[in-house]
């Protein structure tokens, strides 16, 4: 798994973003654009009102001429700015239903290996950090710009017109060295929106803590609020100490900037007193104050794109954040693309009728920067409707094969191939894992979710929670969760549901993940006699490190290290006094 970089991303995927919600909804992009534009033409117009009501004031003449195109184009103005609100409130709703619903939607597909990568959360954690007001911030950003790009041209064009090229070469010096400090800043931007996030996570975390329903219990027994509060108040302290730091290098850039300004404005007025001074006397005065509003204009709208500019830069890196987000999800179906076992996640998977048979083949798993393979030159067989348990100390690598049995993983090295008959296919797998969510939603849903497909029949979620040993199989309606005002059941209740989930689906083959830890040893024995029932076609896998349910299984595998050291029936293992029989032995005393 490659590092995660979004210097890496080019500007081109970002934009092809917007370009390709530009063809999706054009009108709520176009719209707000068009009435910045309109609205820039009445700034560039300003200093020609002025000229010309100046002269006509002092000349009496025309006087009500200009005032009326004042009054009008004052008109026009604020009619633009009544409409721009609502046109940008457009934009943003459709903006944000498209760009988070598609960072929804690949967030969810990512393969499960980056979430092991502290990089990628802090990446994640960047994206959707105030998702809907950063989006409305960069769209902002964007029309700031456009409208700050139309007025300068037009206040350059005036200038230009009424001071001839001097005046209009000076104010153009001037905002080429504005808009050159802008790289610098940008880059300072960028590099403290990435060095902000690790100790900005670091801080919710604590504060997650420290107001946690699942942690109270332990803060308050173990009197650990003081140690918490330390954490935390040093993650701020982190975090504010990079904020201060990057603001500290903006403020040199944002101080030359300024002088530049102010350096082009005295050099202005100097320009337009001589253009006076040279002028005729009817227009000596409004080619003055003309030059002078257009210098004064510019100047404002200089600052104003030069903080717009700035605004652009931060509030992109929204689209920087999803491009790379993007670009990880490409990447992985590419990958997938090549290999024989297709994922498409739109498509339901079929079942697969025919018996199929797990041949797993000097497998190898190692991962993300670690120094050892997790796994190492796994070979083993699953029979159709075969039971097996996977066991060993904790650490052994089991869940991580289950996982990779799954799908969930790629092993390195080595070959897992599923064989109906004498083709391979790909199978429809279901499984309960240790750490399984937990929706606060209805029962029927909870377990509904297991075959979306089949989630309106009553009697399959029925009788897969009998089978699950859950009293809910009569009030599938009932709410789950009292954060929502529903029940708050037991851990145990919950596992069941969880259960009943992976049972509901139908699936070529199960796996269950320490499915019964919330349960002392002999209640796990009587319902693994409950889940552990025989199908012909569908092959179960019982990931555990206690053996109650190993000896109901036709076949075991025991790993240590990593490495697959024991298989056979649970007699088989005890007859051979290896590392399942120690286990046994050190175990045995809670099944008696």
């Amino acid at each position: 798994m490659k590092t995660l970089n979004t210097e890496t991303v080019s500007r081109r995927a970002m934009w092809g973003m917007v370009f390709r919600f530009a063809v999706v909804a054009p009108l709520p992009l176009l719209a707000p654009i068009f009435l910045r534009l309109v609205n820039a033409s009445g700034f560039a117009l300003a200093p020609v009102i002025v000229l010309g009501l100046t002269n006509a004031l002092i000349n009496g003449d025309q006087v009500f001429f200009w005032c009326s195109i004042s009054v009008a184009v004052s008109a026009f103005e604020i009619l633009t700015d009544v409409l721009n609100y609502p046109m940008q409130l457009w934009f943003s709703n459709r903006a944000t239903l498209h760009f988070q619903g598609k960072l929804l939607k690949q967030t969810s597909q990512i393969p499960l290996l980056h979430f092991l990568d502290a990089d990628f959360h802090d990446l994640l954690s960047r994206a959707n950090r105030g998702f809907s007001d950063r989006m409305v911030d960069w769209f902002r950003s964007v029309l700031d710009n456009i409208h700050g790009v139309a007025t300068l041209v037009g206040l350059l064009s005036t200038v230009l017109i009424i001071g001839g090229g001097w005046c209009a070469a000076v104010l153009f010096l001037c905002s080429v060295v504005v808009l050159l400090t802008q790289k610098p800043i940008v880059f300072l931007g960028e590099k403290k929106d990435r060095d902000v996030a690790r100790p900005r996570r670091a801080q919710e975390t604590w504060a997650e803590v420290l107001t946690s329903r699942t942690s109270g219990g332990e803060i308050r027994l173990f009197m650990l609020q003081n140690w918490l509060l330390t954490k935390w108040e040093k993650s701020y302290q982190t975090l504010a100490d990079v904020e201060v730091t990057a603001l500290k290098k903006r403020m040199k850039w944002d101080a030359l900037a300024r002088l530049s300004s102010m350096v082009g404005y005295a050099i202005i007025i100097f320009i337009a007193a001589h253009a006076a001074q040279n002028a005729d006397s009817k227009e000596a005065a409004g080619i003055f104050t003309g030059l002078i509003t257009a210098a004064v204009a510019f100047q404002g709208f200089l600052f104003f794109f030069y903080g717009s500019l700035g605004s652009l830069a931060e509030h992109s890196g929204v689209l920087r954040e999803l491009a790379t987000l993007f670009t990880i999800q490409s990447a992985s179906v590419e990958k997938d693309s090549d290999s024989d076992q297709q994922l498409d996640t739109n498509v339901l998977p079929q079942l697969n009728t025919e018996h199929t048979t797990i041949q797993i083949d000097a497998l190898s798993f190692r991962y993300p920067h670690a120094a050892v393979d997790t796994l190492k030159d796994i070979t083993a067989k699953i029979a159709p409707g075969e039971i097996v348990a996977l066991v060993g100390k904790n650490g052994a690598g089991k869940t991580t094969l289950a996982n990779i049995l799954l799908g969930l993983y790629s092993p390195q090295r080595g070959n897992l191939e599923f064989n109906a008959g004498t083709h391979k296919s790909s199978p429809v797998v279901s499984a309960v894992f240790q750490n399984f969510a937990r929706f606060l939603l209805p029962v029927r849903d909870n377990v509904g979710f297991g075959d979306i497909a089949r989630i309106q029949e009553e009697n399959g979620i029925q009788n897969a929670l009998v089978k699950a040993g859950s009293t809910f199989s009569q009030d599938l309606d009932a709410w789950l969760g009292s954060e929502f005002g529903g029940r708050d059941v037991s851990g145990g209740e919950w596992m069941r549901i969880a259960v009943a989930r992976g049972l509901f689906r139908n699936s070529n083959f199960i796996v269950f993940d320490e499915p019964t830890t919330s349960i002392d040893p002999v209640a796990e024995v009587e319902m693994a006699r409950q889940l552990l029932t025989k199908h012909a076609s569908r092959s179960v896998i019982v990931v555990s490190h206690r053996l109650g349910i190993a000896r109901l299984c036709d076949q075991i595998l025991v790993l240590d290290a990593g490495r697959l050291v024991e298989q056979g029936s649970h007699d088989e293992l005890i007859s051979s006094g290896g590392l399942y029989a120690k286990m046994w032995n050190a175990q045995a005393a809670w099944y008696t």
